[in-house]
């Protein structure tokens, strides 16, 4: 998700499943919904059905990485 998108698309709330710990840009290693130099503010609520999302998005990338490594040449 792009947090500078929804600043600007100024949209009232947020609510999502699950945190990204590494480069998140909501409630993580940034804040920007609630940094001093975002021009506007917006709801945040995290952790709906938090472990299915989680679960999703690791099968969902775990399925990209297998299909890229059938992709590379044999070296």
């Amino acid at each position: 998700m792009c947090a500078g998108a929804l600043i600007n698309a100024r949209l009232g709330q947020l609510v999502y499943g699950a945190d990204d710990l590494k480069a998140g840009a909501v409630c993580t290693v940034a804040n920007l919904p609630d940094s001093a130099c975002s021009n506007h503010r917006l709801q945040v609520m995290g952790g709906i059905l938090e472990a299915a999302c989680r679960q999703q998005l690791q099968d969902w990338f775990q399925q990209r990485r297998q299909v890229s490594k059938s992709d590379r040449p044999l070296a």
